[in-house]
């Protein structure tokens, strides 16, 4: 609105003075449109007076347009009613005066609320344009804000370069969203631990740092720090060391290096004690003399003292030794446990072994033979054969048998392995087979019995229902009758089909079928001659005659 009353000026005509503001406009409207309305010469006058009214505030010597202008004042002035009328509150008072506001405070003031609403929002903003509030044309409390504002940004720019220490502090430094209480307890956690570093404990009890409120890395330090006064109290039992050691001993500033040497030495030397040491007086002889020497007499240990000298003179002939040795099993093909026992041995457990050597002469023949022979046996693949022999498990006399037997027994698991029947045999799987398959066969037999005396009796005609005449009848009767039997030989000529089905098998002897059978009857399909005996050729051609196929 006040754009628009700006522009609204911007149309009128000429420049008015403060005088506009005590003419009524309204009426001066009323009088101008009264005299164009009139007849001349009353409308001349009339519009003369309203021009020479309007004229008197008018700040030059230009004629005003008193009809456009009367009308745009009138709308200024309307505007400014509106303007007049409204309350925007008690927090806008110094800036707000209806109509008489400035517009260039307004601007600057809603730009600083805009820039105040990026600041709450943590956003960006750009500080321009807001010379009137700082000047304080807007008030004492938007400068004041102003100020603020900007205090933020210096602080923000003095935060920038510190947006690392976030990685560096485990997240205990995040710019102005940090939490207080965590970064004091930390800052105090390091200043009482500067005065501590090397030793000491610390002072308080710094429990956010405790408990991870500070990170990982400060509470880890915390928990070492704690740890450390612990061993610290623990070591104060061993301050007389400090004396007993020559200072070797110093606390926690004791050279790890140099006590892990000590004590090394310290176990070599009770080492090598115990081992020159047969008996308990000459223990404590040498510990004696080593004392003497590592204490008044360490002289005689620098370098250029004698017991220095004598020492490396005994370690050039063990080294020289070490190498007659080592050409000693090369030599004599010594085994790799044999090369390895034989550095073990002290000097005179050495002497006499190669004494017993020099004593073995006349079997080194003997001994180079067997070697070869033990080699080429290595070769080709009898390596446990020949330490079976050297670990007396074979006799002399027992080694091709024993190579047959084991030979043997090697080449039946191959083959039991390459066949998967015989690799898959159980015997007690096979017995069982076989007695399930015999009662399968009995059982088989009994069916088939069974079966074939059902397919004969399905043929056999019903008792109650044959004639006479038939061969079932003939049978019949001649099974109900007591006395006066058909003959044998002419009761089987009647009935030649009812007695193969009867009987389909018959044992029956050569004269038993030359009596029973009448001569030319094919009743029987083969003859079955199991025993030939001794008798006539008649006899024995008996069968042919009742057959179809002997």
């Amino acid at each position: 609105m006040l754009d628009g009353i700006a522009e609204l000026k911007q149309e009128l005509s000429v420049t008015y003075t403060d005088i506009i503001e005590t003419l009524d406009v309204r009426e001066l409207v009323a009088d101008w449109q009264s005299a164009e309305q009139s007849f001349w010469p009353k409308s001349l006058m009339g519009t003369r007076k309203a021009t020479k009214t309007l004229s008197t505030a008018d700040s030059g010597d230009a004629e005003p347009d008193v009809a456009k202008d009367l009308l745009v004042w009138i709308q200024i002035r309307d505007l400014r009613e509106k303007l007049d009328t409204m309350e925007l509150g008690e927090h806008c008072t110094q800036i707000w005066d209806g109509s008489l506001s400035v517009v260039q405070n307004l601007k600057a003031v809603i730009q600083l609320r805009q820039a105040t609403l990026c600041v709450t929002a943590d956003e960006p903003w750009t500080d321009i344009g807001f010379d009137l509030v700082a000047e304080g044309h807007c008030g004492e409390q938007l400068k004041s804000d102003l100020v603020h504002m900007r205090s933020i940004v210096l602080l923000d720019q003095e935060l920038a370069p510190y947006l690392l220490l976030g990685d560096l502090t485990e997240g205990l430094w995040s710019g102005l969203d940090t939490d207080a209480e965590p970064l004091f307890a930390a800052i105090a956690f390091q200043t009482s631990r500067r005065p501590v570093v090397d030793q000491g404990g610390l002072e308080g009890d710094h429990d956010p740092v405790a408990v991870g409120r500070c990170g990982e890395t400060m509470q880890s330090d915390l928990a070492v720090l704690q740890q450390r006064h612990l061993v610290e109290k623990a070591l104060l039992e061993f301050d007389d060391l400090s004396a007993v050691s020559s200072g070797l001993w110093v606390g926690l500033k004791t050279k790890v290096d140099k006590v892990t040497e000590a004590v090394a030495f310290q176990g070599k030397l009770a080492s090598a004690l115990a081992q020159l040491g047969t008996t308990p007086e000459l223990v404590s002889a040498y510990r004696s003399a080593i004392q003497v020497l590592l204490g008044d007499a360490n002289a005689l240990l620098e370098p250029e003292g004698i017991a220095c000298q004598s020492g490396a003179e005994l370690r050039e002939c063990f080294e020289l030794l070490r190498q007659r040795v080592d050409v000693l099993a090369t030599a004599g093909r010594f085994t790799e446990s044999g090369q390895a026992n034989i550095q073990l041995f002290t000097l005179d457990a050495l002497l006499q072994h190669c004494e017993s050597m020099v004593r073995s002469e006349p079997g080194v023949r003997a001994w180079c033979a067997w070697r070869k022979v033990r080699e080429e046996a290595v070769g080709a693949g009898l390596s446990n054969l020949v330490q079976a022999m050297e670990g007396n498990l074979v006799r002399a006399g027992e080694v091709r048998h024993s190579f047959e037997t084991n030979y043997a027994r090697w080449w039946l698991n191959a083959v039991v392995d390459n066949e998967p029947v015989i690799r898959g045999f159980v015997s007690v799987e096979h017995e069982q087979r076989i007695r399930d398959f015999r009662a399968l066969d009995d059982r088989f037999t009994a069916l088939t019995r069974d079966w074939l005396r059902a397919r004969l009796c399905a043929d056999l005609p019903n008792p109650e229902s044959v004639t006479r005449s038939s061969e079932w009848g003939v049978l019949r009767y001649e099974m109900g009758k007591k006395t006066r039997h058909l003959p044998l030989r002419q009761l089987m000529s009647k009935i030649p089909d009812a007695l193969t089905k009867l009987t389909p098998c018959m044992l029956m002897s050569p004269l038993s079928i030359a009596q029973y059978l009448t001569p030319g009857a094919s009743a029987f399909d083969s003859s079955f001659s199991t025993k030939p005996r001794k008798s006539p050729c008649g006899m024995q051609l008996g069968p042919w005659r009742v057959v179809n196929k002997l």
